[in-house]
């Protein structure tokens, strides 16, 4: 989904997953109802099935593309799928090879992904205090799967040396889509390999056709909603910027319990 502006890598070399290995996590956000293309996911599978677990690009689903191409980055035992228990009927095949993975199910009606989120955060401190996590939507179909992870590695990088920066991947704007959101970047902080590094100034959701013409106009980009940060990092942040959704959880923190579960 981003443009690489350097072509010339090691293909084999970035594909092999390096000796931060060991503290770097993926977790897989699979949990989504997909209501808004419910209609078309109903031509294609013939049931009400969310987008991540159909096939609307290819012979796989957007899910198992995801796995696919983060594969090469992340140790099996350092992938983490979260879930909906009502989806359960569309992605059980799709753990039969999921080896030492684990799998965290995501509350319904109470703040969907954010609260899944703060869950697999809590989860991860516990496992791995030094962990550098990465979350995925499962909902995306990436064109160039080398230049996908490319980006990753960058941005996995740039977390590593800047503890309390997250970093967020946007993807270059095409057309004034009105169904994304949009990011304005501000002041560049760094080049990477894959391009510019910058603050974001502003985020912009779903805007208005005439508003999404003048983001495209203005360089802005599509947010992607992939994140790459410190697990302590994410979960300061979330207590700081949401301390109503967190509050709840900071209790869990002195745990010991590996499968931790939502309260209810």
């Amino acid at each position: 989904m981003q443009r690489i502006l350097n072509n010339i890598v090691d293909v084999q070399r970035r594909q092999k997953p390096d000796s931060s290995a060991p503290h770097l996590w993926a977790v897989l956000l699979a949990g989504g109802d997909g209501a808004r293309l419910r209609d078309l996911t109903r031509r294609i599978a013939g049931d009400s099935r969310p987008k991540q677990f159909c096939r609307m690009v290819g012979e796989q689903t957007l899910f198992r593309q995801t796995r696919a191409c983060l594969d090469p980055l992340f140790l099996s035992d350092r992938q983490i799928f979260v879930f909906s228990r009502a989806h359960e009927r569309y992605y059980s095949h799709d753990l039969i090879d999921g080896g030492h993975s684990c799998v965290i199910e995501q509350p319904v009606n109470r703040g969907s992904t954010g609260i899944a989120i703060i869950t697999t955060l809590l989860h991860l401190m516990q496992r791995d205090a030094d962990a550098v996590v990465a979350f995925f939507p499962c909902d995306h179909f990436y064109t160039d799967d080398d230049s996908f992870r490319l980006t990753i590695r960058c941005a996995v990088e740039c977390a590593e040396q800047n503890s309390e920066w997250i970093i967020l991947v946007g993807a270059v704007a095409e057309y004034p889509e009105v169904d994304y959101g949009w990011i304005e970047p501000g002041v560049v902080v760094s080049e990477c390999v894959v391009g510019p590094l910058a603050r974001v100034a502003r985020f912009w959701e779903k805007p208005p056709l005439d508003q999404a013409r003048t983001l495209l106009r203005r360089g802005c980009l599509w947010n992607t909603f992939v994140t790459v940060g410190r697990a302590t990092t994410f979960f300061e942040m979330l207590c700081s910027q949401a301390p109503e959704a967190s509050l709840p959880y900071r209790g869990l923190w002195q745990t010991t319990d590996s499968t931790l579960r939502t309260p209810s």
